[in-house]
């Protein structure tokens, strides 16, 4: 279990408090452990950036891998998955390091000064051994090398994700395969809007959209955020801004369901075409400006249809949403006959005058 004094020592060492950490540690305090407070003090260490500290954190574990025994409860990671063993070269001090940004920090988190023997990153093997990937427990996996590759792998192509810059990224990328690489590494920097990463990928040849249809596309999740830059950035370098990839639909719709107005606008400017989802989201986010403009962007034929606006209008009128109910009306989406609403057309209309 947990020492409830695991908080305490992560505060410890990501303020630099060497003396308490050290008095923490000669009580037995686990320094990879963490009580869901605050992160395990290595990775706060490396967070920190503080080298000193982190080799006095590395020098307390075991210089490989050490299993814990069947049955002992292990510790779940926000970012890396299940994690029940102990070594130097630490996971979470990798991960802490690769959000600080600084290569000398990195470079102690992957091969630090008091471990006796080769690196678990030019090795590719200890490190697995000890994350819960696929089920298996460290204690009883028989692994391969080509299994702890594959897994050391994965594992390096999450921690990309978190890199904070591009020198940081650079060198974590060749421990993670390619494929595990191009699964996310655009669209991630896109969602969470670091344009220099997303700039530098796309420099280094990746490519600007996905063509699987079980994610979204980096221009999707860079409008769905708001993140004007990016989106100017992928549609410059050749994004389709059409283009459905997934479930969600359009960059158009992303925009919409994140009431961006302004990149809404972009995108309409860049060609995006109003869809069925695009006018309904629009209605139902009751995001008045926004409604507007994408009704501005519909056709009077599409607002007449009975499969486009008036389908619409059915849904917003049993959401209960008077003022979009009264805008799309106002657009002609459909007409009052006899208290029903139904299709507008010109016939209906001069009926009704």
């Amino acid at each position: 279990m947990t020492s409830p004094d695991a908080s305490l020592m992560s505060a410890a060492a990501f303020l630099g408090h060497k003396p308490l950490v050290q008095r923490f540690l000669s009580k037995g305090n686990d320094p990879t452990h963490h009580d869901y407070l605050f992160p395990a003090a290595i990775e706060a260490a490396a967070f920190a950036g503080d080298k000193e500290m982190l080799q006095l954190l590395q020098e307390s574990l075991p210089d490989g891998v050490s299993p814990s025994p069947p049955g002992t409860p292990f510790s779940q990671h926000y970012a890396l998955n299940r994690i029940d063993f102990k070594g130097k070269a630490d996971p979470q001090a990798i991960l802490g390091a690769a959000m600080n940004g600084s290569i000398d920090i990195l470079q102690v988190a992957l091969h630090p000064p008091s471990k006796t023997v080769n690196s678990i990153a030019s090795s590719g093997g200890d490190l697995v051994q000890g994350l819960g990937y696929a089920l298996i427990s460290s204690f009883d996996a028989q692994w391969d090398s080509e299994a702890h590759t594959r897994f050391v792998g994965y594992l390096f192509s999450t921690i990309l994700h978190y890199a904070d810059n591009w020198p940081v990224y650079q060198k974590l990328a060749p421990f993670a395969p390619e494929q595990a690489k191009e699964l996310f590494k655009v669209g991630k920097y896109a969602d969470y809007g670091r344009l220099d990463m997303v700039q530098a990928l796309l420099d280094a040849g990746s490519p600007y959209e996905r063509e699987a249809m079980n994610s979204d596309s980096p221009l999707f999740n860079a409008a769905r955020r708001g993140f004007n830059d990016i989106v100017q950035l992928l549609l410059a370098r050749g994004a389709d801004v059409n283009k459905s990839q997934h479930r969600q639909g359009t960059p158009l719709r992303g925009a919409v369901i994140g009431a961006n107005l302004s990149t809404v606008q972009i995108l309409l400017d860049h060609g995006a075409v109003c869809d069925e989802r695009v006018l309904l989201d629009a209605m139902l986010g009751e995001y008045m400006a926004l409604a507007e403009l994408i009704l501005d962007h519909c056709t009077s034929e599409e607002l007449h249809h009975e499969e486009f606006g008036f389908k619409a209008a059915g849904v917003v009128a049993e959401a209960g949403l008077t003022s979009m109910l009264n805008l799309m009306e106002n657009r002609e989406c459909f007409i009052y006959r006899d208290g029903e609403m139904v299709p507008w057309s010109k016939e209906e209309a001069c009926h009704l005058e």
